[in-house]
């Protein structure tokens, strides 16, 4: 139902949806990006996105794999959210070799983005507030 539709109950009374329905309000964005690596059609997809969830497999020094897999460093993923002008940030699908200590990937991923920023891990809950 939209703003200007209306319904006819049973007793046959009309009801306007402007009368039940609350003032518009922009939706929410989210887009998730599996293994990839960086390009235009993601970057253009997660455009003003509320929340990107982007995999960052590697770190900078292992950029010549990055390449050779079809993965992400954190900082593409980075350039990625900036360039498309996200709200937040969440880095996935990390190589175990950075699962004890993620530190190296969130330096190199926040050289470009300066947004809210975290890497995921098991049973992370994120909250997408309603925007304004």
């Amino acid at each position: 139902m939209q703003r200007g539709d209306s319904v006819q109950t049973k007793s046959g009374a009309t009801v306007q949806a402007s009368q039940e329905l609350g003032a518009s309000r922009p939706g929410r964005k989210l887009v998730i990006s599996g293994d990839t690596r960086p390009c235009a059609a993601l970057t253009e997809a997660a455009k003003d996105a509320d929340l990107l969830v982007h995999e960052a497999t590697f770190c900078d020094d292992e950029q010549e794999r990055a390449l050779e897999t079809r993965h992400s460093t954190s900082r593409e993923a980075a350039r990625v959210a900036r360039e498309a002008a996200v709200r937040r940030l969440v880095l996935t699908h990390v190589s175990s070799r950075h699962d004890v200590d993620t530190s190296s990937l969130l330096a190199q991923a926040r050289d470009e983005f300066k947004g809210p920023l975290e890497v995921a891990h098991d049973v992370l809950t994120v909250e997408i507030p309603l925007r304004e």
